[in-house]
């Protein structure tokens, strides 16, 4: 079973205990193994690793809309209005917290680093956190919000 969208819907789940195997588009894949949605035997394989370099991109267009104000300039373009919004920052000396050192964790440091950031990662292992500034043990953390992949 191939899932073009990433997710198997809902109404297949405790349905596909006779598959052999199945591939998921995301790497994610805490809802299929919680949500006994295969058997044990079903061979599960992700996308892990695939979308490091891309999503960074994204990551990176995102930290320039919100430092450079971008929204706000779209709004004085749309009523045409020519004035700086002086709410601009610079990433240049900033530091930047990145929770979780995979794929896409180790790639958007190097992009910030680029721009003169620092970046400082919390990963439960030292292993690939060599894009880093700094590393902080997950266990260092008094509190950590995760949202599940």
């Amino acid at each position: 079973m191939y899932t073009p969208l990433g997710d198997i819907p809902d109404e297949y789940f405790g349905r596909l205990y006779n598959l052999k195997w199945l591939q998921l588009v995301s790497a994610g894949a805490d809802r299929i193994i919680y949500g006994n949605a295969i058997s044990d035997k079903t061979v599960l394989t992700n996308a892990s690793g695939a979308f490091g370099e891309v999503i960074s991109k994204y990551v990176i267009g995102g930290i320039l809309c919100l430092f450079r104000d971008f929204f706000s300039y779209r709004e004085n373009q749309i009523e045409k209005h020519w004035h700086d919004t002086k709410n601009e920052r610079m990433i240049c000396g900033s530091t930047a917290l990145i929770l979780g050192c995979g794929n896409i964790g180790k790639c958007v440091p190097t992009r910030l680093r680029a721009f003169g950031a620092k970046t400082v990662g919390v990963r439960q292992s030292r292993k690939n956190a060599l894009n880093l500034t700094k590393h902080i043990p997950l266990r260092n953390l008094i509190c950590c919000f995760r949202t599940p992949t």
